[in-house]
């Protein structure tokens, strides 16, 4: 493979290499390299629906759609087609999610297909068992539209002192009722028995993952407050954390997409967002979340020899 480093100093760029030929020793190189560098960026990749779910698999467990057909009444099962054939990619078993404002022959839209922005998020961060990576392929159309990612590994080490100590004491509360909530997957379909964030569920603000990577888990937009301080407390924390961030440049990848291209996000370690975008009719992602469960980090090595 041919990998270089962004010029934002993190961001890990694969050039020349060709996704449907990838074998496992591939995927673990890729794996290594999320968990240390949060983001892996891949141009002109040509592939079928089968060849996308077979790259997928390879990284590990995945998330699907749970049909519940089985156990429900017949409008429940109308329900549960009519947001099926809305948000997910036919045939791909419940495992690809279509992201875009193009619309179906019902008129409907797929995940997330307003053109305005869509604000700072990570994938279902209250719940203990989400899947930490997520796929994003470029189907069609997506030229002239815009997603930028953040490092929260680099925004961490770039923290003063004290606020890194603060930081260490504190743990995420995603189940305080806040006036807004994250316009989840989960609340779009309307189907899971899961909560949008488990009542147990309070995890560390400071997170080291596999890889021995110490970041900050913070999802801004969908965080409540923080377990052990007060509501006003806890947002005059979140403010100066975010700043923190923001304030960077170098903490931000920003790709202007191209059909075809294909990037791979750890949930962890960073944030994104999708910039406005009036064309959004027309433009066309498949979304896939996942985790490290097929991933030998004993190459954590060898994947650094490739970025050194």
């Amino acid at each position: 493979m041919n990998v270089k480093i962004d010029s934002n100093g993190w961001t890990v760029l694969v050039n020349n290499f060709d996704l449907r030929t990838a074998t496992q020793h591939d995927i673990d190189l890729i794996g290594c390299w999320l968990a240390t560098n949060t983001l892996v960026v891949f141009r002109n990749q040509e592939m079928s629906l089968q060849d996308e779910i077979r790259v997928v698999k390879m990284f590990g467990d995945h998330e699907r759609y749970a049909s519940v057909t089985a156990s429900t009444s017949d409008e429940r099962v109308e329900q549960e087609k009519d947001i099926v054939e809305r948000y997910f990619v036919p045939d791909s078993d419940g495992i690809i999610i279509r992201v875009t404002g193009e619309k179906n022959h019902k008129g409907e839209t797929g995940l997330f297909g307003e053109v305005t922005e869509l604000e700072w998020h990570a994938n279902k961060p209250g719940l203990k068992n989400r899947k930490p990576l997520v796929w994003l392929r470029g189907v069609r159309g997506t030229e002239g539209s815009r997603t930028s990612w953040t490092n929260h590994i680099l925004a961490y080490k770039n923290l003063p002192e004290k606020l890194k100590k603060i930081a260490h004491n504190l743990h995420n509360d995603y189940n305080y009722k806040s006036e807004s909530e994250y316009d989840d997957a989960l609340v779009l379909f309307g189907l899971s028995e899961e909560p949008i964030a488990d009542s147990d569920y309070f995890p560390p603000l400071v997170h080291t993952n596999l890889a021995g990577k110490t970041s900050l888990n913070f999802t801004w937009n969908q965080l409540c407050k923080f377990k052990e301080l007060s509501v006003e407390k806890s947002k005059v924390i979140i403010e100066e954390l975010k700043n923190c961030i923001l304030s960077n440049e170098q903490h931000f990848y920003h790709h202007d997409w191209q059909d075809g291209d294909v990037i791979i996000a750890e949930q962890y370690t960073g944030v994104h967002k999708r910039h406005s975008c009036d064309t959004l009719y027309r433009r066309v992602l498949h979304r896939a979340t996942f985790d490290f469960a097929n991933i030998d980090f004993k190459k954590l090595q060898e994947a650094q020899h490739y970025l050194d």
